[in-house]
Formats: C-alpha cells, sequence, structure tokens
C-alpha cells in the first residue's frame, strides 16, 4: 500500500515546550525615593520551602549580589514582607539589622540598614522598602503604610534619628528565591529534534 505524501508529512511538525526548573538565585533592586513617605514594593516567587534574606543597602553602602558597590549616604531603611496571595498578610518586619549584621555608615557610625532572613513555604511574596518611621498600618498589605500621604516626615526629606542629612537611594537584596528560566521550544523533523531557545533579560533593577 502506498500511502500518498500528505499523511507523510502529517506529524512531521511537532511543537513542544519544555520548561526549565527554578534555580536560586538573588535578586538585586535599586531605586531613589523623592520623598520620605515613598514605597518600593517587589514581588518574588519561591518554588520549595526554604530560607530567604531581605538585605539593605542604601543607608550604610556595600556590594550587593549583582556585584554593585552601593554607596552610604541613603536613608534609614524599614523592610516589611508580606503574603502576595489572598488576602497578603503580613509576614515579619524588620527595622534595623543591627550591628555585626549590616555596615556600620561611615559618617554616623549606626548600623541601620534593614536585614530579615525567615523559612518560607513555596508560595509568591512581596518585599516592601520603607524609610524608619514609615511600618505597615495593618495584618495586610492593603492597609497601607502609616505615614503616606504625610510627604517629608523625617522634616528633611531624608533626615536620620541624629539629624544627619542623608540622600533618597535605597538598594536591597532579596536572596535564595527563584529566578526561572524562559520556556524552551522544539520542533520534531525528519532529522530528530531541534531546539530553539533565548535567554530572557536580567531583572530589572529599580
Amino acid at each position: 500500500m502506498k500511502l500518498h505524501s500528505k499523511h507523510l508529512h502529517a506529524g512531521i511538525l511537532v511543537l513542544a515546550a519544555v520548561a526549565l526548573p527554578a534555580y536560586s538565585a538573588t535578586l538585586s533592586f535599586t531605586g531613589v525615593f523623592s520623598s520620605d513617605d515613598d514605597i518600593a514594593v517587589r514581588r518574588f516567587e519561591i518554588s520549595t520551602e526554604r530560607t530567604i534574606a531581605i538585605t539593605a543597602f542604601g543607608y550604610a553602602g556595600g556590594v550587593n549580589g549583582a556585584g554593585d558597590t552601593i554607596p552610604s549616604g541613603g536613608f534609614d531603611t524599614f523592610i516589611s514582607l508580606f503574603d502576595a496571595s489572598g488576602p497578603q498578610f503580613l509576614l515579619a518586619v524588620n527595622d534595623d539589622g543591627g550591628c555585626g549584621v549590616v555596615q556600620s555608615d561611615p559618617v554616623s557610625g549606626a548600623c541601620f540598614d534593614s536585614y530579615m532572613t525567615l523559612v518560607l513555604p513555596a508560595g509568591a511574596y512581596l518585599a516592601a522598602l520603607t524609610q524608619s518611621g514609615n511600618p505597615p498600618l495593618g495584618p495586610a498589605f492593603p492597609d497601607g503604610f502609616l505615614m503616606t500621604g504625610a510627604g517629608n516626615f523625617t522634616g528633611g526629606p531624608f533626615l536620620d534619628a541624629f539629624g544627619n542629612q542623608r540622600d533618597g537611594h535605597w538598594a536591597f537584596d532579596i536572596a535564595n528565591v527563584d529566578a526561572p528560566e524562559p520556556p524552551y521550544f522544539g520542533y520534531l523533523t525528519g532529522i530528530g529534534l531541534c531546539i530553539i531557545g533565548w535567554r530572557r533579560a536580567a531583572p530589572l533593577r529599580g
């Protein structure tokens, strides 16, 4: 029995998508506040239960996970962590990481950069960076933050607890989280499986 050529062609081109597993990474973010009551919020995910760490660098400076040198001189930071699903409950906060954990500022000598580490189940989360004195208001992210709308509540803007004039630059890392590769697409031909892929650009900063 002779098959018609159209039967041979059917099934030669078969599209397939292969999603590669996520891998552990450090996400680094930077930016500049224009007012004391500004807020920077970044979303991240983890595919398995693990210990994550969030470290701020703006006040005393340092080298972040991307290898960039962050200058000192920024504002006193405050970090809040929320669940990104459902009611977006508040999970943890940190004002000052403490000396020996974060760097001390060359001007004030204070260790005011925020730091937290905690074990989280698989899921999506929101990390919010604010200036010290602007904590979350309620048990969930939609409840907002204490000083929203108050503008330059430090009287500066960006005065620290000693009255030192700082500036609005900030930086923080979220470590040991997922950074998924993009999907790879392949097609079957008469000579086998060909793989075509591309690499997604690095996460945006700021």
